[in-house]
């Protein structure tokens, strides 16, 4: 690890700053690339940090500058090849020796739905950069359970428009784990693995499992696409998102994300966190 420098771009998402804050906790030689300068006081001590945004490729060359290894794990936008784009570009130029990148698991898909469409582009362009990378394609994360906390506190409520189908969701902390692991060595320097939680579950399931963490009722509210659409828009969520997402729900409805991986258990050697463990952890969200 000491002769290692990492780069990560979206440190201050649920990804990266859990990479940034497990990797700060091994004394790892890390840069961060932030936009704003006022972000930097958040950040653990003895994190370099350079400022500057993917669109402009001279700071992203700057950032890149000496370091070893990348991590992307920004959020999703109509924008995001081109971002993540110059930072393959700029790695590259810079003789980065390994890139690690969060994508989605409906990039392997084909055709890939939503927002698999743009990391299935950007995931192609890694691949032919000759670089060394490592694809981490995910589930859906248990964290989405938040953008409908406000209805479970109110009115014991999970409205999501997923039917019955069940899905192994996943701890974004254990994507995190994943990321920390893989850059930490160079055992997994090459390869993509798909994501998951250790069981696939129904919504249903979810309600049930979190309203015994709760120690309520909570119901499962199955909304057509067109009532989460208005939702959506409700709570300020752009059009491109609310498209990208009508595809991936068409999608999990169908059953595309109801299989277990081993790979979070293979890369960690630790088993991911289950839907009840989340719960529990997650209690003060709920309440």
């Amino acid at each position: 690890m000491k002769n290692k420098r990492i780069l990560i771009v979206g440190a201050t998402g649920r990804v990266g700053g859990e990479v940034l804050r497990r990797l700060s906790e091994q004394r790892t030689n890390l840069r961060v690339l932030v936009r704003r300068p006022a972000v930097i006081k958040s950040l653990p001590g003895g994190i370099e940090a350079a400022v500057g945004d993917l669109g402009n490729q001279a700071q992203v060359a700057a950032a890149v500058d000496g370091v070893t290894d990348v991590l992307v794990a920004i959020r999703d936008c109509p924008e995001q090849p081109e971002l993540e784009g110059n930072l393959i570009d700029a790695a590259r130029a810079a003789g980065v020796q390994r890139f690690v990148k969060v994508s989605a698991f409906a990039a392997g898909l084909s055709p890939p739905p939503g927002y698999g469409r743009i990391h299935a582009e950007i995931e192609n362009k890694l691949q032919k950069s000759g670089m060394r990378c490592t694809i981490l394609r995910p589930y859906m994360y248990m964290q989405n359970f938040f953008d409908v906390a406000s209805a479970i506190r109110a009115a014991g409520l999970i409205p999501f428009p997923l039917g019955r189908c069940r899905i192994a969701f996943i701890d974004a902390h254990d994507i995190a784990r994943v990321a920390s692991a893989v850059l930490s060595n160079d055992k997994h320097a090459q390869g993509t693995y798909v994501l998951t939680g250790p069981d696939a579950m129904s919504v249903r399931d979810c309600a049930d499992v979190l309203g015994n963490s709760l120690d309520r009722k909570l119901r499962y509210l199955p909304v057509p696409q067109w009532l989460a659409g208005l939702m959506m828009r409700r709570d300020g969520i752009s059009r491109w998102d609310i498209d990208m997402r009508a595809e991936l729900f068409r999608m999990l409805r169908a059953g595309g994300e109801a299989e277990t991986t081993d790979s979070v258990e293979q890369l960690t050697g630790k088993a991911g966190t289950t839907f009840a463990e989340f719960a529990a952890k997650n209690r003060g969200a709920f309440n």
